[in-house]
């Protein structure tokens, strides 16, 4: 009897883990199926997304932004551009109330100017020695003509 009854049990053992693997194996299917709805769903939103992008791309070169005009620029209708307002500082180091190092004339580092707001521009200054800046005032007259002020600056003490 126990041979019987040992058969009995090692069947519904068997025949539990039948449907066990029956059960695993539906659910793998439905989990493969639904990994690869998602996947559908991913290479349609990233088809979207290249579109996007292709259309951006495409609107920009449409259109020619400078990145170094400040907001408030065409606000002001400033008679010159930014360009040239940094530009009229060539050869105005007479604004500069600092004495060059170990001979050294001190001169304005034009091209990493920055225009600030509509009143101010910072712009770092150098005697080839020593590297300082400072800030200046402006007033646009004309497309020709800027008036500058020194408000402030920094420059090494060496004494």
């Amino acid at each position: 009897m126990n041979q019987k009854r040992i058969s009995v049990i090692a069947g519904s053992i068997l025949l539990i883990c039948m449907v066990a693997m029956g059960l695993q194996a539906s659910s793998i299917a439905q989990l493969t199926h639904r990994i690869e709805a998602l996947n559908g769903q991913l290479d349609a939103q990233q088809n979207q997304i290249d579109q996007l992008e292709n259309a951006i791309v495409q609107s920009g070169e449409n259109q020619e932004v400078d990145s170094n005009v400040p907001w408030f620029w065409d606000l002001y209708a400033y008679p010159v551009s930014p360009k040239n307002l940094i530009s009229s500082l060539q050869g105005q180091e007479v604004l500069i109330p600092y004495e060059g190092v170990l001979g050294g004339t001190i001169y304005f580092v034009l091209e990493e100017a920055q225009i600030i707001d509509p009143v101010y521009v910072y712009v770092p200054i150098e005697d080839g020695h020593m590297l300082g800046g400072v800030l200046l005032k402006y007033k646009i007259r004309s497309a020709n003509q800027v008036e500058w002020q020194f408000v402030d600056g920094w420059w090494p003490d060496m004494n």
